[in-house]
């Protein structure tokens, strides 16, 4: 009688016999690819071997076709099986299968890790910046690349996901920003009134001039 495996020896069977192929595509391509390599592959050989029978049947008779100088087509035929055979590459075994995806799993997590701590540190010193001047270069490259839409606002969209206590600071030093350059912008737009306010008043006192 056929003795029982334990699971334990199930998968440590299943670790050495089971195997994956990875040669650039995905499991489930591979399983449609592979049989359509192999009917283009044995449809080859048909049509190879229908092409050199049909040469030696223009020659005729036997007589003819022993005198041939088709010394490929006869050493074809006499081959047993002279299809091309086609090679799987990329193929390991599922001990190694789990193996590679852990270690992709682990360089992910990381990746993601470190990912993670330089947006933290690079969004934090610029909250700060804000905060302890907003007219400093660091500060004014970050507005300037926010107004032109750079990749700001997707660091400051995962930062604020993962530290939402953030967000208070980070809005009330764009609002301090915003109220500074509406400032800004009331002084510039009153200078430019007052300029075109004496710019009218000299136009008028020439033409008051002219006219006496």
């Amino acid at each position: 009688m056929k003795k029982r495996l334990s699971p334990q020896e199930k998968k440590e069977l299943a670790y050495k016999r089971d195997h994956y192929v990875s040669g650039g595509e995905s499991r489930h391509a591979f399983r449609k690819n592979w049989p359509k390599k192999k009917a283009m592959l044995n449809q080859k050989h048909r049509h190879r071997s229908d092409e050199m029978l049909h040469r030696l049947e223009k020659l005729g008779d036997f007589a003819s076709i022993e005198s041939s100088a088709i010394e490929a087509t006869a050493d074809q035929l006499r081959k047993a099986d002279p299809r091309e055979k086609l090679f799987k590459w990329g193929v390991h075994s599922l001990k190694e299968y789990v193996e590679t995806n852990q270690k992709k799993s682990e360089d992910r997590a990381t990746h993601n890790r470190r990912n993670r701590e330089l947006i933290t540190k690079r969004c934090t010193d610029l909250v700060q910046a804000l905060e302890r001047d907003s007219d400093s270069p660091r500060a004014r490259t970050f507005l300037r690349e926010v107004e032109l839409g750079g990749g700001w606002g997707w660091d400051f969209s995962m930062f604020l996901r993962w530290y939402p206590e953030w967000r208070p600071r980070l809005q009330k030093a764009w609002s301090a920003v915003m109220r500074v350059r509406e400032k800004a912008a009331r002084r510039q737009q009153n200078k430019e009134t007052q300029k075109h306010r004496a710019k009218l008043l000299r136009k008028a006192a020439q033409n008051r001039g002219k006219a006496h």
